[in-house]
């Protein structure tokens, strides 16, 4: 009753509650309540056993033995908090609990509490665990008393909500008296007993653990409320109680702070500190960490499905991992007290319990170990789904065969071993060899090499460190035993006897050489047996300015080692009625590689086709062989690469990449250079004279520049090139402005007293104007008062003094003898283009054409500079040779002017054809002028007969002058 509950009965004393039921249900009951051990969990009593020596529990003469089942969940307790082992013997962490005559896993939380430093919290926590909770919630006011407990609410986690509920109290009951304690707590809805139990509970646990149970740590003295504070001592005439700040109405929402209060407390839970009471709690709650699940709940031990109970600060966030201090059944099951955990502290605090899970093992050259897949799991709970772990020491003889095949056979380990360096030198030396036999044979199998180190490694070496250690202990003073030899490294079937790879190192050392020499210039050779890449077969790796300086022929020849499958694939690539004539192919080839020059002279396939017109009979061209049907391997692939070694181009067409980097040379080799022969704007030779070329660096290889005078308009530069060809070409053209330059005056003072000059520049307006006729006279008159009757090239001070001398002295009279010959060319070719601009009978059109084209291209526009000295010499001739075939032309010889045309045409065409590569490609052939000149010669030999050439001229020389011009 009322009464009773109040203490207003006087049978029934104050606290004791009486229970009422029947008869019949009283008689139905035992006389006696089962025994203790028959009805609790034996963790502790198993515990006590194994501390005291008192042998198995199954062993032991209770009076009432308990059952197998409870013996098992009460060895699965211990083991889940590592009290005891897999063998079920005592762990230290055991030996600690044994000490605390508390329930195992309150004593695994307050040990937990004592390793991370936060035993005052969690003494409370347990204390609190351990007694029924001290706040009330009746029936008939739920929502006040939910609105009074949000004071203590911790949104985060529900065991720091205990701290703080646990800190109010204690303010409370410091700063309050005890009958006003009582009413706060009614008023508040915690119950004063079950706080009081709580306390006591509490200074038992201290008592235990040996810590104050007043300390500042656990919240016991400094109060939490805004605006309360300690108990002050009365002043005179002070009655008690009045010393006392009123407390304020309790509220559940913040009120603004006015400009004159305290700025709110820190929180005294700050997230360091909140982690670490987690983590001293979570080893005594293992079994209920659970996991968020898809359908709305939390899964956790052994698949069990719960949800989080409705009153927690929990219920609405659902972290991904929480746990809880217990399971409760209503409708549904679910957790209480819960907190949010971190997967890796679960996997720390369960290190003994959880299950690994180990696949794809394999080999790590970062960090010379084996490392492994790894999947991590507590009762079912998937904790980590997959992770990289060092498999070593789980599994040291698979780890060991790992090792052993990546890091010492197939040498991916970094190691400064002796041997092993060795190694994989000799590996890298066998399949630079397969790279250049084209075959994938030559290097030994894996087996022998992997049986080889597993007899020689002991079974602890299973990582590079591993492997260090011990070869620091004692293999590095014998580390011949690790080294390959040729047996173990090349096949059998290559190496059957010491002598036969002694042979067959010299054999590659010699036919298949790492560097291509030329000219005193080395360049690197690379080997790639990729069939059906760009790169497959040899690449030349050329400096940019040495691009130049490569003659095609030599790179036909490729390298010794290669000459004779290319022979072979020539022969095989001659048309059908000509590669008949050499069947067998193979003895033919062998006749062939006989018969052939010292390596590296002359064109290989002029050769070959040569030495098979002596051995057929039979006329073999260049272009009987089909270049397209050759493999690629079989030409030298060329990669041009920058100062700073970067891949500027790649190609197997020299004429092609010199044309793309032709710019680039001169820009690149420029930054090279000597400052000494770098200059602009030269007015005078005021510098040192110039060598017909220097040694120059160009990233590491060891190359020449050629200094030369390059006109650039009216002035004149001093540069370094990398050709010696495009150095001759500019040369005389820069010595010729230098010397204008210094006799301006003169220049002009001669040439305007020309007795011709307005007849000229009138006949001049085809090609020009008057003012560029001017210019190309005064440079003309130059060139030919500077080089007339004179040879070579003036490269020193003094010979460029005393040649610009006696220049000077012939300009009068040259510049007469140069009038005269414009004149007389202007005026034949006036008479010329009168009579080609007839209209004539369509039987002569063709060579009427064929004459209009020859007169164009030897008076182009502004010809008087454009064309070579020598050259405008022999103009007059050319014209009366025009001039004697039209008139034979006319009078009734045109049969034997077809016959004439029919020689030119095909002659005159290829070499259009190549002086349009050229100079698409920025290619300087001299002996491609030169032969331009000879058909000029030979068109008078087949037109104008009485006209005799200046040279011997023949559809032979022609021919043989051809093979000699460069392919572009």
């Amino acid at each position: 009753s009322a009464d009773q509950r109040q203490g207003r009965c006087g049978r029934v004393k104050p606290g004791v509650c009486v229970r009422l039921f029947s008869e019949k249900d009283y008689l139905e009951r035992p006389k006696y309540t089962d025994p203790e051990i028959l009805r609790t969990n034996l963790a502790s009593v198993i515990l006590q056993m194994m501390w005291l020596r008192l042998g198995k529990i199954e062993d032991f003469p209770f009076l009432d033995p308990p059952d197998y089942r409870q013996i098992r969940d009460g060895l699965a307790t211990l083991h889940e908090i590592g009290a005891i082992d897999d063998e079920d013997n005592l762990t230290p962490i055991g030996k600690r609990l044994a000490r605390l005559p508390v329930d195992p896993r309150v004593g695994r939380m307050i040990v937990g509490g004592q390793d991370e430093e936060c035993v005052e919290d969690i003494v409370v926590i347990a204390a609190a665990l351990s007694t029924q909770d001290a706040r009330e919630r009746p029936g008939d006011q739920q929502d006040a008393a939910d609105q009074s407990h949000a004071k203590f609410r911790d949104d985060q986690s529900d065991f720091i909500s205990i701290l703080k509920l646990w800190r109010t109290l204690r303010a409370k009951q410091h700063e309050l008296s005890n009958s006003g304690f009582r009413k706060w707590c009614r008023a508040n809805f915690v119950h004063y007993l079950r706080f009081r139990e709580w306390s006591d509970v509490h200074q038992q646990l201290c008592d235990m653990v040996d810590i104050a149970p007043w300390s500042d740590r656990a919240g016991a003295i400094r109060p939490l409320a805004r605006g309360t504070h300690p108990r002050q001592p009365l002043t005179p005439g002070q009655r008690p109680g009045s010393e006392r700040t009123p407390a304020r109405p309790l509220e559940t929402g913040a009120l603004p702070r006015r400009e004159d209060e305290e700025p709110a407390p820190p929180d005294p839970f700050p997230a360091p500190r909140r982690d670490a009471i987690h983590r001293a709690l979570l080893p005594g709650l293992l079994s209920n960490v659970a996991m968020k699940a898809e359908a709305g709940g939390f899964t956790g031990a052994r698949s069990t499905k719960f949800s989080i109970w409705p009153g927690s600060a929990l219920f609405k966030s659902r972290p991904l991992w929480i746990m809880g201090a217990e399971l409760i059944e209503t409708t549904r099951l679910y957790v209480r007290t819960v907190a949010p955990v971190r997967v890796e502290w679960i996997e720390r605090a369960a290190m003994h319990l959880v299950k690994r899970h180990h696949w794809e093992p394999h080999w790590v050259s970062q960090t010379a170990h084996v490392h492994a897949l790894e999947k991590v799991t507590l009762y079912g709970l998937l904790l980590v789904p997959r992770r990289s772990v060092h498999f070593g020491p789980i599994d040291p003889v698979q780890s060991r065969q790992l090792f052993i095949h990546h890091a010492l056979v197939l040498g991916d380990f970094r190691t400064d071993h002796p041997a092993l360096v060795r190694n994989k030198q000799r590996i890298r030396e066998i399949e630079s060899w397969q790279e250049k036999l084209r075959r994938r044979d030559l290097l030994g199998d894996l087996e022998t090499r992997q049986k080889f180190f597993e007899t020689r490694i002991p079974p602890l070496v299973f990582s590079g460190p591993t492997f260090d250690q011990w070869a620091k202990r004692g293999q590095g003073s014998n580390s011949h035993e690790l080294e390959l030899t040729d047996r173990e490294l090349i096949a059998d079937s290559y190496c059957g006897h010491p002598a036969h790879s002694t042979e067959l190192r010299a054999t590659m050392t010699r036919e298949f050489p790492d560097v291509l020499a030329l000219d005193g210039v080395k360049l690197p050779l690379e080997y790639r047996f990729e069939p059906g890449e760009d790169n497959d077969g040899i690449t030349a790796v050329v400096p940019l300015n040495v691009l130049a300086q490569i003659p095609d022929a030599r790179a036909e020849w490729l390298v010794p080692g290669m000459v004779k499958p290319k022979v072979d694939e020539l022969i095989r690539s001659l048309p059908k009625r000509l590669r008949t004539l050499f069947v067998p192919v193979n003895q033919t080839t062998d006749a062939v590689l006989a018969r052939l020059p010292p390596f590296g002279v002359g064109a290989l396939v002029d050769h070959v086709g040569g030495i098979l017109w002596k051995i057929s009979g039979q006329v073999i061209q260049r272009s009987d062989f089909q270049a397209d049907q050759l493999a690629p391997n079989l030409s030298m692939n060329f990669r041009v690469i920058g100062a700073q070694g970067e891949t500027l181009a790649e190609g197997r067409d020299l004429a092609d990449l010199r044309a793309k980097l032709g710019q680039k040379v001169q820009q690149s080799f420029s930054s090279l250079t000597d400052p000494r022969y770098t200059r602009d704007d030269l007015q005078r030779w005021d510098f040192a004279d110039l060598p017909e070329h220097v040694p120059v660096d160009y990233h590491g290889a060891k190359l020449f520049g050629y200094p030369t005078l390059v006109e650039r308009g009216n002035a004149v530069s001093l540069r370094l090139l990398d050709s010696p060809e495009q150095s001759a070409s500019l040369m005389p053209n820069g010595l010729r402005r230098l010397f204008m330059i210094e006799t301006a005056k003169e220049l002009k003072h001669t040439l305007r007293d020309l007795p011709n000059l307005e007849s000229l520049r009138l006949n001049y307006r085809p090609f020009g104007t008057g003012d560029e006729m001017m210019e190309d006279l005064t440079l003309v008159l130059a060139d030919r008062a500077f080089f007339d009757h004179e040879t070579g090239i003036v490269r020193t001070k003094d010979a460029f003094a005393e040649r610009g001398g006696r220049a000077w002295k012939r300009l009068f009279e040259t510049s007469r003898n140069l009038g005269k010959l414009i004149g007389d060319v202007l005026d034949r070719y006036r008479a010329l283009t009168g009579l080609l601009n007839r209209t004539y009978p369509p039987l002569l059109v063709d060579n009427i054409d064929n004459m209009r084209k020859q007169l164009a291209a030897l008076l182009p526009k502004r010809w008087i500079s454009t064309l070579p000295c020598d050259k405008l010499e022999q103009l007059p001739r050319y014209l009366r040779g025009i001039d004697s075939r039209l008139t034979r032309l006319l009078n009734a010889g045109l049969s034997k002017d077809l016959t004439g045309l029919m020689a030119i045409r095909p002659l005159q065409q290829q070499y259009e054809d190549t002086a349009r590569r050229h100079a698409r490609r920025g290619v300087i052939d001299p002996t491609l002028t030169e032969y331009r000149w000879l058909l000029e010669e030979f068109r008078l030999q087949l037109f104008a007969q009485e006209i005799k050439t200046i040279v011997q001229v023949s559809p032979k020389r022609l021919e043989q002058l051809w093979q000699t011009v460069k392919r572009a």
